[in-house]
């Protein structure tokens, strides 16, 4: 690694050495008039010193992936080394060839856009756009105008959110063809409407407000050191009043008298007594209901069980009982039990019907 970073610094060096040394030269050449012409046999080419010196190419740090890839460029991210690339005097061919050039080979992407001929920079940069699904000025706008800060969100991380949705909006604005426009003055009272709108705490937010009504407007960075100084001043008053309200509890209870203690500890037990107390009356409750139901469902399983059987003796025997048509005392066909003069003692057995539960009816004399 150490003979690496020596040859990269020995490389610069020589490379430093080499330009001075056509600087020279160039200046040199300048002090020749210009109208001389060139002795004979003599080549009419240009002299190292009039060649032009050549500048760095220019080149894309890092590649273009898929959306939501790891360890790829961002569309903000490329969008900010093509602008400078623009502004160093780059050529658009030289900015859109390190463009392409910074695609992972085999994306489609890429296929398109080497394919694709007379590609100018804002056609490319649009196409870049739809590559990374961003959203118009537009949907940017409606967005920043809705944004409200989340619940694990601090005050900070809310105000950096709101200032990249800002600025998304006014460079797709910038934009060539854009459909709708936005002014920086437009962006600006909105990102101040939504910042204060947005936030959850009413101190914060109130101290964000009175900052925003100044006469003289703060700038981004004077907007994220009050955020910064109102919310840790907002968290250690936060923390001292709880820190008070704990020590106020312990000394109420520290300082009341022992009946008054009991008090409060009885007044905690009997609360947790009740609570306990209720859930068991819902307990029981429960399996009252529930045992109900299932000698309901015994008493309907035992009428169903205890339904007197038809017929005499033979019949049921031969299994006609429902369809007999004798007298179930003596099996005479002429009559009906009711009516029979057969005397008790030679019935069939059934003229007393079924016994009452488990105890058995004494007989008349």
């Amino acid at each position: 690694m150490e003979d690496l970073e020596e040859r990269v610094k020995q490389m610069e060096l020589a490379y430093e050495a080499r330009i001075k040394s056509l600087e020279e030269q160039l200046t040199k050449a300048k002090t020749v008039p210009e109208q001389q012409s060139p002795a004979v046999g003599q080549s009419s080419q240009p002299s190292t010193s009039q060649v032009t010196l050549g500048r760095k190419e220019f080149r894309v740090v890092g590649k273009i992936g898929e959306r939501g890839q790891k360890d790829t460029l961002t569309f903000s991210n490329l969008v900010r080394q093509i602008e400078l690339g623009v502004k160093k005097g780059y050529k658009d061919e030289e900015v859109i060839a390190a463009v392409i050039s910074s695609i992972l080979p085999g994306m489609t992407l890429r296929s398109y856009l080497e394919g694709k001929s007379g590609l100018t920079l804002p056609q490319l940069r649009r196409v870049i756009r739809v590559h990374f699904h961003e959203k118009d000025a537009t949907e940017l706008y409606i967005q920043l105008s809705k944004l409200t800060q989340s619940n694990r969100e601090s005050p900070q991380d809310y105000l950096l959110k709101a200032l990249d949705l800002k600025q998304k909006i006014l460079f797709a604005s910038r934009e060539d063809q854009a459909p709708v426009t936005y002014g920086s003055g437009q962006v600006q009272a909105m990102f101040l409407h939504s910042l204060v709108t947005g936030l959850n705490n009413d101190s914060i937010k109130w101290e964000i407000k009175q900052l925003t009504q100044r006469a003289v407007p703060l700038t981004d960075e004077e907007i994220l050191e009050e955020v910064n100084k109102v919310a840790k001043q907002e968290t250690e008053r936060q923390g001292k009043l709880k820190q008070k309200v704990q020590t106020s509890a312990a000394i109420e209870i520290a300082t009341a008298k022992p009946d008054e203690t009991e008090k409060i500890v009885a007044q905690k037990t009997k609360g947790k007594l009740q609570d306990e107390v209720t859930e068991l009356k819902a307990e029981v409750k429960a399996l009252k209901a529930a045992l109900e139901q299932q000698e309901a469902q015994a008493q309907t399983l035992n009428r169903g069980r205890q339904r007197r059987s038809r017929g005499c003796d033979v019949c049921k025997a031969k299994g006609e009982g429902d369809g007999c048509d004798h007298c179930y005392k003596c099996g005479g066909n002429n009559h009906f039990a009711r009516s029979c003069r057969v005397r008790r003692g030679q019935n069939q057995g059934n003229q007393e019907g079924f016994l009452l539960g488990d105890k058995e009816v004494p007989k008349t004399q």
